[in-house]
């Protein structure tokens, strides 16, 4: 029987002392910088019209030096520089893949071996090697199913390669091959677990799903608690970005995402200055990366956090976040997908019968919803048409399906947010 709570997939890295971590990060930032700034030419101007040296950047402190880049400005950085903003420090066909996100907005992987990040995770998450996993998440343009995949292959584990979709045989694969772990979105497990129960099995005795990882959407604790229940497996969150990978983990204590401060720094700061804030208090996550091939420095991932540097019951030494506490910005995580408010002036910008828009983002039975809500520059316009052509633009603009709401004129404050998110995180 595996005890799948015990032990580490880096059991030196993972609990090494907090000051030889220190030390750690000290070194690596001191190797980082200037092979970025000898190997990225956006890096390097960015460098010396600030008039600084690499060398003078020794320790978490002096990067409030650099200014943030924001996440939301990586689409005109990669348009005016592409493809990948100047960043990049290996000759192009020496990557081992290129993903997509929407935007576009292109991330390179370099040559080598899986990242040990979703070792860690995965491992921490109780899959074990020798373990059957069925990972759900996207192979097409985005990372996280090939990143996960690379990594299961390389701990011993044997991969269902499902992607997205296909509900009924997913929920045929997992009771037939008795899968032990689960890869995806905590929704997307809730419809598979729902359509074999449909299938005339009983999850308790027809599967052997032991561990479960999950992410690209926030995971409701009411939703954990009913999945665990359901099946008898552990379900832990991973957290991260296409454009860095995974940043952070639950391990078995369920306290918070542990960070993987061995390949990457993280300050939380005001999102107003950029300036550092202490432990416990809320501001937005910036990541400088370890990554040799796509070096980003002080990169704003837009998200609102809290650290905690107190010691876990784990025995790992990583600080963690507390949780995610929104978006800095009106970027908001629709079933694993990011929408900008861009996508939809986007939208809007081929529907000029519409006056005024707002999408609504809301929850049903923990799926997520998206409503935009329109008011008519007139009401003599034909309505089916402008609907059925807008669903269309809105699949094809944010690569998500979108319901169009007709209001009165008047429910749309002029100056609203162009996404509304009112989903309840309990």
């Amino acid at each position: 029987m595996k005890n799948r709570d015990a032990g580490y997939y880096d059991p030196q890295g993972e609990t090494l002392a907090v000051d030889l971590k220190n030390e750690f990060q000290r070194r690596k930032l001191g190797e980082v910088l200037p092979l970025a700034y000898r190997g990225s030419a956006a890096i390097r101007e960015n460098f010396d019209r600030l008039g600084l040296k690499a060398e003078e950047i020794q320790s978490i402190q002096d990067l409030e030096r650099i200014p943030i880049t924001k996440k939301s400005e990586l689409i005109a950085i990669q348009k005016e520089r592409p493809p990948f903003g100047g960043r990049l420090t290996l000759p192009l066909n020496q990557l081992k893949r290129i993903y997509v996100s929407p935007g576009p907005i292109f991330d390179p992987l370099g040559p080598g071996r899986a990242d040990p990040r979703c070792c860690k995770c995965v491992f921490a998450a109780g899959i074990r090697p020798g373990d059957l996993v069925q990972n759900t998440f996207l192979y097409h343009f985005t990372p996280f199913g090939l990143y996960f995949d690379d990594a299961l292959v390389e701990m011993g584990c044997t991969v269902v390669p499902a992607g997205v979709g296909n509900t009924e045989l997913q929920a045929q694969v997992m009771q037939a091959l008795k899968v032990n772990g689960y890869i995806g979105t905590p929704s997307f497990l809730k419809a598979i677990l729902d359509k074999v129960v449909e299938l005339g099995f009983d999850p308790q005795k027809d599967l052997d799903l032991k561990a479960a990882v999950v992410g690209a959407e926030m995971l409701a604790e009411s939703l954990r608690s009913e999945l665990e229940s359901r099946v008898g497996l552990k379900v832990r969150q991973a957290y991260g970005t296409a454009d860095v990978g995974l940043i952070g983990h639950e391990c078995p204590e369920k306290n918070g995402y542990h960070l993987f401060d061995m390949e990457m720094l993280f300050e939380v700061v005001d999102p107003s200055t950029g300036r550092q804030i202490p432990p416990g208090e809320i501001g937005e996550l910036v990541v400088t990366s370890f990554n040799p091939v796509y070096p980003l420095i002080r990169f704003g991932t837009g998200d609102l956090t809290a650290s905690d540097d107190s010691p876990c019951p784990c025995g790992r030494t990583s600080p963690r976040l507390k949780g995610l506490y929104g978006r800095v910005d009106q970027v908001t995580k629709v079933r694993a997908m990011f929408i900008h408010p861009s996508q939809v002036d986007q939208v809007i910008g081929r529907n000029q019968e519409v006056a005024l828009c707002r999408v609504v983002v809301t929850q049903q039975n923990h799926q997520d919803e998206m409503n935009f809500q329109i008011e008519l520059k007139d009401d003599s316009i034909e309505p089916e048409p402008l609907l059925k052509k807008m669903r269309e633009d809105i699949r094809e603009i944010m690569r998500l399906r979108g319901e169009v709401v007709i209001v009165p004129r008047g429910t749309i404050p002029a100056d609203a947010k162009r996404i509304e998110d009112r989903r309840n995180w309990d």
